[in-house]
């Protein structure tokens, strides 16, 4: 993804590059990146990192997803 010269790349727990669509919910707006799991399940837990760059350098920022107990659809 990328916003105002400004190179986004979401990774997942296994360094895989993640991509925009049904799963993951990727937005850049206003100098803050923002990455969204829908539909979390057992796996989806783990490490995810955010990789930023432009003319001026490299930031990463990581998050764990951590999933508690369990949970079952109601239709």
């Amino acid at each position: 993804m990328k916003q105002s010269g400004c190179r986004v790349v979401y990774r997942s727990k296994d360094y895989q590059k993640l991509v925009d669509g049904r799963k993951y919910a990727m937005k850049y707006r206003d100098a803050v990146a923002s990455l969204v799991v829908q539909d979390i399940i057992d796996r989806d837990r783990g490490l995810y990192t955010c990789e930023a760059s432009n003319v001026h350098g490299y930031a990463t920022s990581s998050a764990a997803l951590r999933i508690k107990g369990s949970f079952r659809l109601l239709h």
